[in-house]
């Protein structure tokens, strides 16, 4: 079947995948409510600041630095649909300690420890789908994943202001971990057979850690798609982080809104990423990838650009469609090449590894910003760091690095 006949019908048919997907939209609808409720507690109930606010995305952040490269060896040793169900188990019984929580570090603690979780979740589910679906319906079956997180945020961050509005902060977190419980019975019907490898049983667990974890780097090295990739996303993310930071305080302190103003301006920029998923699900498939990556990153950053300048209602959530429409540019064809050029049973170190770069420089622009936006005006904050995106977006054009060809570098264990 060609790249171009393939439909989203065609992918939705395979039964495997369409119960992952299931299970994906309502533990991701659960995660936007817990997020919603946790902004509710710390902004809004707490008062907090943007050093704060800040805190929060780090202790969601760190694990990845700290776990990412051995998740990425469990994911690639064991079964990826028992991984899968393991965690969403154990999400669903820690969700509910924040219902208990009454200060900052109880609330970071907690956060800590469900990302500590996802970060072997994550990784697993990204191996997992070039297992389930042909190799031409990727890029398709990637933006209907894409498409399913947009959606959820489209009406989850809506909702979930709604709900901790109506129905209080513990009964969201609730329905998050209800949220999960669901998303593991899916996931269990899903038909998985795992490829064999013969791990290597010498010497001690701690020694064979390394020695994988090492050779995943060095794949990565070697393989220069991947190196691009992972650089370009790396900087792209220590200019973009601190947005999420930024985005609160513009919301609360230059526009005068609430809990309600951040879930709509989060519902724009969701829709817009719903639409650009769809969009390139249906034309991706006739542009080269290092094109559509680096366009959606100029677009976004001309657009966040805007946000600085004008910061009015309208054109706010006009921008913040517009960028994340051209954000979902740069994340389903990441995603689709690095499903096609990595081998399979590499692959969970190698998107573990993409996590804990992008992560730690997700930490490390969040601490900053955290730190400035006390210090300087929000609307300077959102333009400077909208440059230096449009900055990264030029050096990657001038990388002589193509995308496009399926060859596989082979790892060496």
């Amino acid at each position: 079947m060609d790249s171009d006949r393939i439909r989203y019908a065609d992918v939705l048919r395979n039964r495997n995948f369409s119960f992952l997907w299931v299970g994906q939209i309502i533990s991701n609808f659960g995660d936007r409510f817990t997020y919603m409720a946790n902004m509710a507690l710390i902004v809004f109930n707490w008062g907090g600041s943007a050093m704060e606010t800040g805190g929060m995305f780090i202790a969601m952040s760190l694990p990845a630095i700290v776990l990412g490269p051995i998740a990425g060896v469990f994911v690639d040793r064991y079964n990826k649909k028992k991984v899968m169900i393991l965690c969403d188990l154990a999400r669903a019984a820690i969700v509910p300690l924040l219902i208990f929580a009454d200060s900052l570090i109880q609330v970071y603690i907690i956060v800590f420890f469900i990302s500590s979780i996802s970060r072997f979740f994550y990784p697993a589910r990204s191996a997992m789908i070039p297992s389930i679906v042909k190799r031409e319906q990727l890029l398709v079956a990637n933006s209907l994943s894409n498409s399913t997180y947009e959606f959820s945020a489209i009406a989850g961050y809506a909702i979930g202001g709604m709900l901790v509005g109506i129905l209080g902060v513990k009964m969201v977190f609730i329905i998050d971990s209800i949220s999960f419980l669901v998303s593991a019975l899916f996931i269990l019907m899903v038909y998985f057979v795992p490829i064999k490898k013969n791990i290597t049983m010498t010497g001690n667990t701690i020694g064979r850690i390394v020695e994988e974890l090492k050779s995943g780097v060095r794949y990565s090295y070697v393989e220069r798609r991947v190196l691009f990739i992972l650089l370009l996303l790396g900087s792209a993310i220590l200019a973009f982080a601190g947005i999420n930071i930024l985005w609160v305080i513009l919301i609360r302190d230059v526009m005068g809104m609430g809990i309600e103003g951040m879930g709509a301006l989060e519902s724009v920029f969701g829709g817009g990423m719903l639409i650009g998923t769809f969009v390139v699900g249906f034309i991706g498939h006739k542009y080269r990838n290092k094109r559509l990556i680096l366009s959606g990153f100029g677009v976004s950053s001309l657009s966040l650009l805007m946000i600085g300048l004008i910061p009015l209602l309208a054109p706010v959530l006009f921008f913040a469609f517009l960028a994340g429409a051209f954000i979902s540019f740069v994340n389903i064809p990441t995603v689709t090449v690095l499903q096609k050029v990595v081998p399979e049973d590499m692959l969970g170190r190698v998107f573990a590894l993409l996590g804990t770069m992008t992560e730690s420089a997700g930490v490390i622009s969040m601490v900053a910003i955290g730190f400035l936006a006390d210090i300087f005006p929000v609307q300077s904050l959102i333009v400077g760091l909208s440059l230096a995106l449009l900055m990264v977006t030029i050096v990657g054009f001038m990388v002589p690095v193509e995308l496009e060809t399926d060859d596989v570098i082979p790892c060496e264990e």
